[in-house]
């Protein structure tokens, strides 16, 4: 049985790939390039205590419903995610 790990972009701790959270960023448009097509993707492995750091909640507790935790963890991630690209080392330029 083979093992695949995953470090983490963040912290780079390794971590097995059910352990992490993988986003997957992208533009809407893409470029070809020798006959083939290349997405602007950025892949990311994120593992769940960064996530948690930066407020992203997993387990609900018995007053909260799915639906709050939701919406709770959408508002956190639009209001940190620069700050999430920030860690990541990803610059911006114009």
């Amino acid at each position: 049985m083979e093992v695949v790990s995953h470090v983490c972009d963040i912290c780079k701790q390794t971590k097995t790939k059910d352990e992490m959270i993988q986003m997957r960023l992208s533009q809407n448009n893409a470029y070809s390039c020798k006959n083939k097509i290349i997405e602007n993707d950025l892949r990311l492995d994120i593992c769940p205590e960064c996530l948690k750091k930066k407020g992203i909640v997993f387990e609900k507790t018995e007053e909260q419903t799915q639906k709050e935790i939701y919406e709770r963890n959408e508002k956190t991630f639009k209001e940190k995610f620069v700050e999430l690209l920030n860690d990541l080392d990803v610059s911006f330029y114009e």
